[in-house]
């Protein structure tokens, strides 16, 4: 059973609840989100292909490796995810805290409310190795093809970092975030670049 702290919408504490209890209720709670970058002269901006099976969002491209915060956690331990997520074991002081973004999506009976802890870490090659349970592979996108799709609504070109397969993308691809955070993930991005 995953436990989240839950909180008011100005971040006031307000107890725990179970993971599907706070979705159905729409609770405010945590979690931990890390974008990978990688700089050059066209920088990139990595994203895993979420597998198939997962219960949020399935077969979307999102966050490079992200998770819920469970009671009791704090930012240094979303790196769990990340290791489970891609296969990566990263250092906390080699992300760059990026701050917290609020943001909340609803479908049907499906709310989330999320104070998000977003991160950045400059990609230096490492090889992912990937749980297919949680995600089909780590794609990477153009980050100027990325503020263009998620601010005017064009398409983007994402490739698979194992097999350099191509496909076009849109925002519709993409799991849900808000204008403002997307925003706040691109301002970021040029920021550390």
């Amino acid at each position: 059973m995953e436990n989240l702290r839950i909180f008011e919408e100005d971040g006031t504490l307000i107890g725990v609840k179970e993971r599907d209890d706070v979705h159905r209720d729409g609770d405010w709670h945590e979690t931990f989100q890390l974008w990978i970058l990688e700089a050059g002269e066209r920088p990139r901006l990595h994203v895993q292909l979420r597998s198939d099976g997962k219960k949020d969002f399935p077969g979307l491209f999102d966050i490079t490796a992200a998770g819920h915060l469970e009671d009791g956690e704090r930012r240094l331990n979303g790196l769990r995810e990340v290791k489970e997520e891609i296969g990566l074991s990263l250092r906390f002081k080699d992300l760059v805290y990026l701050g917290v973004q609020q943001d909340e999506y609803q479908e049907g009976a499906f709310i989330d409310r999320e104070f998000c802890h977003v991160h950045l870490y400059l990609y230096q090659g490492e090889t992912y190795d990937v749980d297919p349970q949680e995600t089909t592979g780590v794609w990477s996108m153009d980050l100027q093809e990325a503020e263009a799709m998620w601010k005017d609504g064009a398409s983007a070109v994402v490739t698979d970092t194992a097999t350099g397969e191509e496909r076009v993308v849109t925002a519709a691809d993409f799991a849900p975030h808000s204008a403002a955070y997307t925003t706040a993930l691109l301002e970021g991005c040029r920021r550390l670049l």
